[in-house]
């Protein structure tokens, strides 16, 4: 659903030895799952460069601004994002950012959860 090749939990994160660059992807709930689990993408080894840092900078921004509700906000910072990179993340954070802007979820917990397997 993320269009990515290597996407890992926050467990084997925490397993890992060497230096990767990683970017959080999502706090998700899988079906038939209660507890959510934070889940992440491996871009490449070593240390994000400059432009990578500033991109995640401002995507943990947006990220943020979307788990505290603030849809209109986190929108608007994606849409940056997605205007510079295209990367289909962000245009994914985007769609649910505008269906949520016209559907005001209820005790929001920033948790996705899946409905399939």
């Amino acid at each position: 659903p993320y269009k990515t090749n290597i996407l890992i939990s926050e467990y084997t994160k925490e397993l890992l030895k060497e230096n990767y660059i990683i970017k959080e992807i999502d706090l998700v709930r899988v079906k038939g799952k209660n507890k959510a689990v934070k889940i992440f993408q491996v871009l490449d080894f070593g240390i994000p460069n400059k432009n990578q840092q500033k991109e995640f900078e401002t995507y943990y921004k947006a990220l943020q601004l979307y788990r505290d509700s603030k849809f209109k906000e986190a929108k608007n910072l994606f849409e940056i994002l997605y205007n510079n990179t295209k990367v289909y993340l962000y245009s994914l954070y985007m769609e649910r950012c505008k269906y949520f802007i016209e559907n005001p979820p209820k005790n929001f917990d920033g948790v996705w959860t899946f409905t399939t397997k």
